[in-house]
Order: structure tokens, then C-alpha cells, then sequence
């Protein structure tokens, strides 16, 4: 049965709950296969324990799935004919320190050498790509040359490594997390990465330098690499995958070439160190790119010519954004607490979710250019004062909500509520301008500091309770403009008050009433 086995070129799977080696090793633990074999079948040696070494002969063209897995081989050396090597060829063979490869071998398949104690690598000209997690755990290798011939790095293909040094060769595509927590790369290492993409998380890494092959940083490339402090990224860069540089906490400055066109979400997120970025002209910068930026200099003018900006960054101060921006993106600049002056250009058209919300500054200047302002973006500010535009168009919930308002001048006409300017405890002065033809319901709804209030001559509708709550307002012009005043609208405290202080199914009431708000 085993001669039949050999000829039919496989190898069959123990089917013993203990696993048993069915082509039995001499006393040294050698096994030669014969060279009537052409391929090395699924599971052949699966936890062979006692085989330390195979002879492996010409005659084989492919090494199966999981054809080693487990077994106590130290050394391996793969003849010229094998083309392919099967997933988790060789996985977990703890003793493996070296192994080589053949000339003819294409595709090194996915966990095919994990967890070996290999020392060295000679990858051949003729593989193609690298399965994921190939070399995964292989704590012993400090050193990789790629060839040109590989086209495909997968994901994890050397994560967990010692690597110290690596060369990736031109027009290569190196998938996400290919070489994470290789900690061990040289602290002066300049990275040679011909590639369209790099990957590489590694915590002893002080230096590094992207090629101009480079087009590509993936996502999480450099996760967490702790003891990175520079990074410059040449101009064959078009775009940085979303947490490329997350945690990497030691990086002070971070120069971008002109070629970049986006940066993802997160990509500097937790730079806790980073005191300067330069950012080019034309790019999308996403939410919370450069979040927990907490160092940056307080006197920081930020260059971003780019389409969003995002910072996060507890000591800045200042922020002029340059003309070419034209939205600035959710979380742009959330929680910097310290931030007491914005410039906001006028080429900027939408301000972004949460985009200034928890900053310091006590007063900006929205452009005419401005249309959309998202949800509580301005949100727990310190603004006292603020103008909003007839250019805008659209005011997200609680926009303004829990500022210290003593003064609003609404131009936008829009259909503003309650949440807009939500806790307007220390409003006293209100300028609708002539543009507005809406005040929505519960507008101003327990502004207790009110006393102020200029209602534009376009307003048509005066929403139920607009002004209800506001105790110190004694007195309001209404314009011949209005048709509409909801119920409870100027009601005082008085019980005597009557809920309307004009009757709303009289238009001409309405079109002449001065209404003294106390005095109902």
C-alpha cells in the first residue's frame, strides 16, 4: 500500500489520533523521498515530530498544504524543480533555522513558514509573491532581500520578525501590516522600498525616509512604531491609508510631498510629540488625521493647502488656514483647548461636524463663502460674539449650543430651532437681518440675558415659544413683514398675561403690533 501511495505520488494524512510518520524516518530522522515523486501531498508529514531532515528530490514540482506542519525538521533545502509551496507548508516547525529555497519556486504560500526559528532568507528571482502571514513569528530573522520578481507581499507576510534590515524592489505591492512589529530595525535605518506601497510597524525604528518610488503608505504602515522621530515622505506619494503613523508618539515633524492628495482618517492620530506638519497643495486631509497632536507649538501657523485640515492639538493657539481650503473636515480642530484665534479664508464653503467644538476663542469670523455649518461645530466655545453670513445655507444641530453669546447677528436665511443657539444664557443682544424670513420654534427659547432684539424686515413666521423664557426682553419691533407669530411668544411671568399677545388670526394686528412684554 505505501509503495502504491509513493507511485501515486502523495503522500497520505495519519488517520491516528497520535500522529505517525507513514514514510518512517531512519534513527537519525531522515527520510529521502524517492524520485518517482512529483508532488509532496496535503498533510504528508503532518506533526511528523521525529523527521529532522528530508532529501527532497528533483523529480518533485510542489510541496502540498500543510505538507510539513509541525514536524521537527532543522533544516530544509527545496530542489530547483519545486515551482509552488503550499499554505502552512512548513508552519510551526520550532526547530527550522534554515532553509533553501529553489530557483523555480513562484508562490510562497500563505503561513508557509510562521512560527520557524529560521535565521536566514534567500528569497529566488523567481517567486512572485509572498502569501499572508508567510513568515509570521519568524523571530530570528534579522534580514530580507525581496527580489524584483515579487510583485505581492501579503498582509502579516513578516510581522513579528527581528528584522534589521530590508530591501523591497521597484513595482511591488506591499499589503497592509506586511512587516508589523518588526521591532528590531537598525535606529538609523533608511528605508529602501522601491514599491507602490509600504508596510512596517516597528518600535526601535528612529528614521524614516520614503522613497520617490514610493505611491502608496497603507493603512496602519507604521502602527505604533513608538520611537520613530522623523518622517519624510518624497514626492511620488499620493495618498497615506488611514492610522499609517497612529501612536507613533516619539514623531516631531513630519514633512509631505507635494504628490499627496489624501491622507487618511487617523493617520497621525496620538503624534503626542509632533510640533510641526507641512501639507500640500490639493489634498483631503480626513477626520482626525492628525487627532492627540498635543505638542504642537503654540505659535503654529498651520500650512495646509488642502481641500480639510484636521488637528487635534491641545497647546495651539493659533490657526490661520491658507485660502486653497475649502472645507474643513469633522474634528478639524476639536478639543484644542487652547486655540484663542482662527482665521477662516474665503474659499472655505463647509465647515465640518464637531470641526471647532472645545476650542478657547472667544470670537471668528464666518467668510461670505461659507455654506454649511455641521452639526455642533462650534459647540462648548468660547465664543461671546458671532456674525453668521446670508451665505450660509445650511446650520447643523446644536451648531452653537452651550456658548457664552452676548451677541448674535443672523443674516443666513434658514430655519433655525432652539438647538441652534441652545444654552443662551448670557445673550443680551439679537440682530435678525433682513435676509431671514423664518425664526423657528423655541429660537430663543430661555435666553434669560435678552434684552435686545432687531427683527429683520423679511421675517414672515415668528415660531411657537421663539422667545419664550426670556424674562429681561421688555420690548420688541415686530415688521410689517410678519404674517405668523406662534403661540406663548412674548408671554411674561405675569398669570395675568394672556398666551397671546397678539391675536394671530389678525394679519393687520400683526402687521402694526408692538408688543411690551410685560405689559401684555
Amino acid at each position: 500500500m505505501r509503495l502504491t501511495c509513493i507511485i501515486s505520488l502523495l503522500f497520505l494524512k495519519s488517520t491516528f489520533a497520535t500522529a505517525e510518520c507513514l514514510y518512517t524516518p531512519d534513527a537519525n530522522g531522515h527520510v529521502t523521498i524517492p524520485d518517482s515523486v512529483t508532488s509532496i501531498g496535503e498533510e504528508a508529514f503532518l506533526e511528523c515530530s521525529g523527521l529532522t531532515s528530508v532529501t527532497i528530490p528533483d523529480s518533485v514540482t510542489s510541496i502540498g498544504d500543510a505538507a510539513f506542519y509541525n514536524t521537527g525538521l532543522i533544516n530544509v533545502t527545496i530542489p530547483d524543480s519545486v515551482t509552488s509551496i503550499g499554505k502552512e507548508a512548513f508552519l510551526e516547525c520550532y526547530d527550522l533555522t534554515s532553509v533553501v529555497i529553489g530557483n523555480s519556486v513562484t508562490s510562497i504560500g500563505k503561513d508557509a513558514f510562521a512560527h520557524t526559528v529560521l535565521t536566514t532568507l534567500v528569497i529566488p528571482d523567481s517567486v512572485t509573491s509572498i502569501g499572508e502571514a508567510a513568515f509570521y513569528g519568524c523571530g530570528a530573522l534579522t534580514s530580507v532581500t525581496i527580489p524584483d520578481s515579487v510583485k505581492t507581499i501579503g498582509v502579516f507576510a513578516f510581522a513579528n520578525t527581528a528584522f534589521t534590515s530590508v530591501t523591497i524592489p521597484s513595482a511591488i505591492a506591499v499589503n497592509d501590516y506586511a512587516f508589523s512589529h518588526c521591532g528590531a530595525f537598525d535606529s538609523s535605518m533608511q528605508i529602501v522600498a522601491n514599491s507602490g506601497n509600504y508596510s512596517c510597524d516597528c518600535s526601535g525604528l528612529l528614521t524614516a525616509v520614503i522613497p520617490d518610488s514610493v505611491e502608496t503608505i497603507q493603512a496602519g504602515a507604521f502602527l505604533e512604531c513608538y520611537d520613530l522621530t522623523s518622517v519624510t515622505i518624497l514626492n511620488s506619494v499620493t495618498s497615506i491609508g488611514k492610522k499609517a503613523f497612529y501612536g507613533c508618539s516619539a514623531l516631531t515633524s513630519v514633512v509631505i510631498g507635494n504628490s499627496v492628495t489624501s491622507i487618511g482618517g487617523g493617520a497621525f492620530d496620538g503624534c503626542s510629540a509632533l510640533t510641526s506638519v507641512t501639507i500640500p497643495s490639493a489634498i483631503a486631509v480626513n477626520g482626525y488625521a492628525f487627532s492627540h497632536c498635543g505638542a504642537f507649538d503654540s505659535s503654529m501657523q498651520i500650512v495646509a493647502n488642502s481641500e480639510t485640515y484636521s488637528c487635534d492639538c491641545s497647546a495651539l493657539t493659533t490657526a490661520n488656514i491658507p485660502d486653497s481650503v475649502t472645507s474643513i473636515g469633522e474634528g478639524a480642530f476639536y478639543g484644542c483647548g487652547a486655540l484663542t484665534n482662527v482665521t477662516i479664508p474665503d474659499s472655505v464653503k463647509t465647515i465640518g461636524v464637531y470641526a471647532f467644538a472645545n476650542t478657547a476663542f472667544t470670537s471668528v469670523t464666518i467668510p461670505n463663502s461659507v455654506e454649511t455649518i455641521g452639526e455642533a461645530a462650534f459647540v462648548s466655545t468660547a465664543l461671546t460674539t458671532l456674525v453668521i453670513p446670508d451665505s450660509v445655507k445650511t446650520i447643523g444641530h446644536r451648531a452653537f449650543d452651550k456658548t457664552p453669546f452676548t451677541s448674535v447677528t443672523m443674516n443666513a436665511n434658514i430655519n433655525f430651532d432652539k438647538d441652534t443657539f441652545g444654552g443662551c444664557d448670557y445673550l443680551t443682544t439679537l440682530v435678525i437681518g433682513d435676509s431671514v424670513e423664518t425664526i423657528g420654534i423655541n429660537a430663543f427659547k430661555g435666553c434669560d440675558e435678552l434684552t435686545s432684539v432687531v427683527i429683520g424686515n423679511s421675517v414672515e413666521t415668528i415660531g411657537k415659544e421663539a422667545f419664550y423664557g426670556c424674562p429681561k426682553l421688555t420690548g420688541v419691533t415686530i415688521p410689517v413683514s410678519v404674517e405668523t407669530i406662534g403661540i406663548y411668544n412674548y408671554v411674561a411671568e405675569a398669570e395675568s398675561c394672556p398666551r397671546n399677545c397678539v391675536d394671530t388670526n389678525d394679519p393687520v394686528a400683526l402687521k402694526t403690533a408692538y408688543v411690551q412684554l410685560n405689559h401684555c
